[in-house]
């Protein structure tokens, strides 16, 4: 018989705050109740087998206590740390960007495993080094902001349904023909390449998510954060942080 006192399950570890002198806070993101809050007493302790599990970042099998409602870590073993991100401050600082814009935009008690997957996929791509900044960054934002219900269109101008796509709108939230484009404020310049690898991360499969051109990526870059930015309303210090670097 089910114990409902416990729960197992994988789980990343978007943010880890001190609580305490030698406990942790955990907004943990896991395929089967979302977002989370879980809370890890004396997990860095001398000693504690649970230390590497409370990490930003790694990925575990973790054995939660949940009464009334919260959650406790109870015991976990790491499946991935993606170590790799230790030795590139830049790779950290997106890496942290890339969580704190997941942990925004994911939902508490839901099933979805889209946003767990593309920042797994992001994490071991960051880890590895297997693809530029501006490829790995733009390719998780759309993926993710996608994800949280503003895909945007990419099919034809969002203004007059006009196939001939030369420019995007965060404002309005898709492809622009070039004579609506003159009439919208934000609107930016969309080249053919550019506009390609837009609806090739709109649509792909997770494992080719950033098989598209570096160039391409480039434009992307800029217009892919401007669209997150304005579809979550607000700024990331994070992504602050990521720029001054």
């Amino acid at each position: 018989m089910k114990d409902d006192r416990f729960s197992r399950t994988p789980g990343l570890v978007l943010r880890s705050v001190q609580y305490k002198e030698a406990s942790r806070i955990l907004t943990v993101l896991t395929p089967e109740h979302g977002k989370i809050t879980v809370t890890a007493n004396s997990a860095v302790r001398k000693n504690s087998k649970v230390a590497p599990v409370v990490q930003q970042f790694a990925y575990s099998d973790m054995l939660l206590s949940v009464s009334k409602g919260m959650y406790y870590l109870t015991e976990g073993a790491v499946i991935e740390q993606f170590s790799g991100l230790s030795g590139e401050l830049s790779s950290v600082a997106l890496a942290c960007y890339l969580a704190q814009l997941t942990e925004s935009i994911a939902d508490e008690d839901s099933v979805t495993t889209d946003p767990l997957r593309i920042m797994l996929n992001a994490l071991f791509a960051l880890s590895e080094g297997l693809y530029s900044h501006a490829v790995i960054k733009s390719a998780t934002e759309l993926r993710l902001i996608a994800a949280a219900g503003f895909m945007p269109e990419t099919a034809c101008c969002v203004r007059c349904g006009s196939v001939e796509v030369t420019a995007f709108s965060a404002e309005l939230g898709g492809g622009l023909c070039g004579e609506c484009a003159v009439r919208t404020a934000d609107a930016a310049a969309l080249s053919g390449s550019a506009l390609g690898a837009m609806r090739h991360v709109l649509s792909c499969g997770l494992k080719k998510l950033y098989s598209f051109p570096p160039d391409a990526a480039e434009e992307l870059a800029p217009l892919a954060e401007n669209y997150v930015l304005t579809k979550c309303e607000r700024g990331f210090s994070t992504l602050d942080y990521y720029k001054s670097l």
